[in-house]
């Protein structure tokens, strides 16, 4: 069917209801609310007061949830269809927050995390379907609370003690992001000094449970002080936010700030210090370690140590880092450089596989031989790295070109495979001509007489 037809009759449908009484219009959405319940449930959820919104939304929520369970249970795939309500309650919690009504906003998404999160016990949600759910929740709340800040405290008061409660509630105890991200949204109200100091003895209380044995403490108490250092930074000033990321130092995330601030006072001393410090502390953990080398290079950097850059520097390329190669080549004059490329291939050249870095490397200093050798052990890597070599080695790479072809062939056992033979072939042709690529075709189609899929694949070649 044409737009044009499908249009007329949108349009035709649009006169004919026009037309119509109020009471005829009435009786039509009725029947079709009978006839389909999930009209009738999207009707009623849409135009709602708002307090059905509310009990309609956990009815809903509830409702889709019963309708996904099989034997107690909500399995992956079904997992999208029980969230359908918790979606059209999400959306709602955005229109309302629109129209600026925080307060149904911030009802509707207070609904939608306990139940969510008793999902996570009946169900599987390897699709991940839950998280975006969460983070949605808790933005429409932190938007809400944004709006509510502005209003009298005794309004402020009633919203912070809605979501402090939530927070509180022990169904969050194994799930301290979601907790947090609750309390995060009080810290709109903490220009309210009781308000302030109850959010302040909560998070107290919580760091004083941490149990420090446990593997996820460290992870715990660094997110609980950022909303302190956030109450602080907000509410108290710059100094006194500074004050408090050097007694917290220790935490990731602090002497992050720290180091921060004394780049821009350039007291790059100590920031060395705070590097070797964290690079000590963290010692299990392979990416903070190399945050703080990134830190002391820069620290390095400022202070012009060429000797301490090229340490950094080299042990970034040893650890596969090719974007630090152009870097440490300009602390050199070209006199110097050769002997130091030479020794960097070859620490490169004695490890068990060589990296990426190696290849990327003789790419970028034109060294052909180099690279010719390693096309020539590892064949596969020619498809990518003719390019470098056909001006100056054309034979020897046609020659490692056809043996990888030949390799392939040779594993073939499906016309899947076959298909990748060919499509090798055809970029084979482009590069070397036809004269070569049909020799190879030829020989394929006696040597592999007895595999008529691969026969019928190579016919196809032209």
């Amino acid at each position: 069917m044409s737009k044009q037809s499908t249009g007329n009759k949108e349009k035709n449908l649009k006169q004919i209801l026009s037309a119509l009484k109020k009471e005829e219009l009435i009786t039509i959405v009725l029947d079709l609310a009978e006839e389909n319940e999930e009209i009738q449930k999207g009707l009623l959820f849409q135009y709602s007061s708002n307090e059905d919104v509310i009990s309609n939304s956990k009815k809903l929520i509830k409702e889709y949830i019963k309708q996904s369970k099989y034997q107690g249970f909500i399995p992956w795939n079904k997992l999208g269809d029980a969230l359908q309500g918790v979606y059209m309650t999400l959306d709602k919690a955005r229109q309302k927050l629109l129209e600026e009504d925080p307060n149904t906003a911030i009802s509707l998404c207070l609904i939608i995390l306990p139940e969510v999160l008793k999902m996570m016990n009946y169900s599987d949600d390897s699709g991940g379907f839950i998280s975006p759910v969460v983070s949605n929740s808790l933005d429409i709340i932190n938007d809400a609370s944004y709006l509510v800040s502005y209003l009298d405290e005794k309004q402020q008061e009633s919203f912070f003690m809605k979501i402090l409660k939530e927070a509180e509630h022990s169904c969050y105890d194994d799930w301290d992001e979601w907790r947090l991200g609750l309390l995060e949204s009080c810290i709109h109200f903490c220009s309210i000094e009781k308000l302030r100091n109850k959010l302040e003895n909560l998070l107290e209380k919580l760091l004083s449970e941490i149990k420090e044995n446990s593997w996820s403490a460290g992870y715990k108490k660094e997110n609980i002080k950022l909303l302190q250092y956030q109450i602080i930074e907000q509410f108290d000033g710059i100094d006194d936010a500074i004050q408090f990321v050097y007694k917290n130092v220790k935490l990731g995330e602090f002497r992050e700030k720290a180091i921060d601030n004394l780049l821009q006072s350039n007291d790059y001393l100590e920031v060395l210090r705070l590097c070797e410090d964290g690079i000590i502390e963290d010692q299990k953990y392979r990416g903070q370690v190399k945050k703080w080398k990134q830190y002391q290079l820069v620290a390095y950097e400022k202070l012009e140590d060429k000797n301490k850059q090229s340490e950094l520097l080299l042990e970034f390329i040893h650890d596969n880092h090719f974007e630090y190669y152009s870097k440490l080549k300009k602390l050199y004059q070209p006199s110097e450089w050769i002997s130091v490329l030479e020794g960097i291939l070859a620490e490169l050249e004695k490890q068990r596989y060589i990296p990426n870095i190696y290849v990327e490397i003789l790419v970028e200093e034109r060294m052909s031989n180099k690279l010719l050798q390693y096309c020539k052990s590892h064949i596969s890597s020619i498809k990518n790295l003719y390019p470098h070599l056909v001006e100056e080695y054309l034979e020897e790479t046609r020659e490692i070109y056809a043996k990888l072809i030949e390799v392939e062939a040779g594993q073939a056992t499906e016309r899947k495979m076959y298909k990748k033979v060919c499509k090798t072939i055809v970029e084979f042709n482009k590069i070397f001509g036809s004269e070569y690529s049909q020799n190879m075709i030829s020989d394929f189609k006696q040597k592999y007489a007895k595999k008529p899929a691969f026969i019928d694949e190579l016919s196809k070649l032209k």
